[in-house]
């Protein structure tokens, strides 16, 4: 629902019980992930070649949108699409994690440098994409890192290839040529990994007790509320905690359990401002949530946090210093994103797609 023409107004804004319980499976997942890393993973290198593979596909379905240009797996632009791809489907990360990718591209048939980009679908976040890159007509060395999930493809994009009508069919057609790719991961240089660490800090988990689950659990609850917790507000989490270990659960699991509330609470669901009667103005805690909402679409950082605690953030030149670095931020894209993808719809580019013949300059790079 949207309320003033945005659907992130708190008018329009409820929670039912199916979001409910993906909530709860997405805490669960997101607790999985920081507490029980399981075993260090073992570094491997392979060689991934999609060649081959590309090869049976065209010796089965031949086309003139693929081939094999000194055993690199090309890829040319199709009158069917706005871009090609190139995907190998091997099954070669057997764990999640990340990886570092280095293979060698070169543009074919053109004199001018081409654009590609590479994704997997195997990765929640696609944390550390390389984004767009460009490549000539020679030869190309691309090294990069990438978080993959586990047994993900890798696809290369050629992006914006131009536009040939069915008459040109048979000349040499633009295309970018891709060879065999090094991989090499899952890179684990610290271990337990930082999410583990950053909870449980050196904590023996394996001698823990109820009690010692208290400065966890203050410390992820004031992070996860966005504000200084109440006397006593750890209170019900911890006897949480308790019963799980009495009824022999292990600390791990009586911990998660307790911070699974935590990420059910309506403290952290919600942006909660309370009610005081004569007064209209918002604390700074208030002011902090809602100018990291707004500017990046999610929670305060520990410095806003730490200059709300001390009721220095609604001093007016720390303010402004405070919004222009949140601008200057990476995550301020989200506000660009959010905003305009609902006050000029640019959410819905996708409904309709440009007849490539009449406007044959748009491609998935210009949109």
């Amino acid at each position: 629902q949207k309320a003033g023409g945005f659907d992130n107004n708190g008018k329009a804004l409820a929670i039912s019980a199916d979001q409910m319980e993906a909530y709860l499976t997405a805490a669960s997942m997101a607790l999985d992930q920081a507490l029980k890393p399981g075993e260090k993973p073992v570094t491997r290198k392979v060689v991934i070649d999609p060649a081959p593979e590309l090869l049976e596909h065209i010796t089965k379905y031949p086309t003139n949108s693929y081939a094999i240009v000194d055993g690199m797996a090309a890829t040319f632009r199709t009158e069917r699409g706005t871009y090609s791809q190139i995907a190998t489907r091997q099954n070669v990360t057997k764990k999640a994690g990340r990886y570092r990718f280095r293979f060698q591209a070169k543009a074919l048939n053109t004199t001018k440098d081409l654009i590609f980009s590479i994704r997997n679908y195997g990765s929640a976040s696609g944390s550390g994409n390389p984004g767009y890159l460009e490549v000539g007509s020679e030869p190309e060395t691309f090294d990069f890192e990438m978080e993959m999930g586990a047994y993900s493809p890798i696809q290369f994009f050629a992006m914006g290839l131009p536009y040939l009508p069915d008459k040109t069919k048979g000349l040499a057609n633009p295309g970018i040529a891709f060879g065999k790719v090094e991989m090499t991961g899952p890179l684990a240089p610290v271990w337990p990994p930082e999410p583990y660490t950053r909870v449980l800090g050196k904590l023996d988990v394996n001698r823990a007790t109820a009690p010692d689950a208290l400065p966890v659990l203050g410390k992820f609850m004031a992070r996860a509320f966005r504000r200084p917790l109440q006397p006593g507000e750890t209170d019900r989490y911890l006897a949480l905690v308790s019963t799980r270990m009495e009824s022999g659960a292990t600390f791990i699991e009586s911990l998660r359990a307790g911070m699974l509330a935590v990420l059910c609470s309506p403290n952290f669901l919600y942006l909660r401002e309370d009610v005081r009667p004569g007064e209209s103005r918002v604390t700074d805690t208030e002011l902090a949530s809602r100018l990291s909402y707004f500017l990046w679409s999610s929670m305060p950082d520990p410095e806003l946090l730490e200059l709300a605690s001390a009721n220095k953030l609604s001093d007016p030149t720390v303010l402004r210093e405070q919004v222009e670095r949140l601008l200057a931020d990476e995550r301020s894209e989200q506000f660009v994103r959010n905003f305009t993808g609902q006050w000029l719809h640019l959410r819905e580019i996708n409904a309709t797609t440009p007849d490539a013949k009449v406007y044959p300059d748009y491609d998935d790079l210009l949109q």
